[in-house]
């Protein structure tokens, strides 16, 4: 069984106000918000979203980042791409 590919590509709008969305083959995908997805909240913890490496291109799980990071640019800094102590208290209140 192989991956589903996912992408992020142009919404609507235009310059400041543009939006993101996501584009995927996968038959179990669901409505997503990129935007939403970036501050986790008590009623939804979870940042875990697609987003793209800019330093390659690859887009990947925001969760996969950190091991992407380590394994395909390990001279570069990866902290920004550890799971927030806010989500993580979140998720565990």
């Amino acid at each position: 069984m192989s991956g589903c590919s996912i992408d992020i590509v142009q919404g609507s709008g235009r310059g400041k106000t543009a939006s993101k969305i996501i584009s995927s083959d996968c038959e179990y995908k669901i409505k997503l918000s990129l935007k939403a997805a970036e501050k986790s909240t008590k009623s939804s913890p979870c940042t875990n979203r697609p987003v793209t490496c800019s330093l390659c291109n690859v887009i990947d799980w925001s969760y996969n980042m950190l091991g992407h990071m380590r394994k395909k640019h390990s001279d570069y800094p990866a902290d920004e791409w550890a799971i927030p102590q806010e989500e993580v208290n979140n998720v565990k209140d």
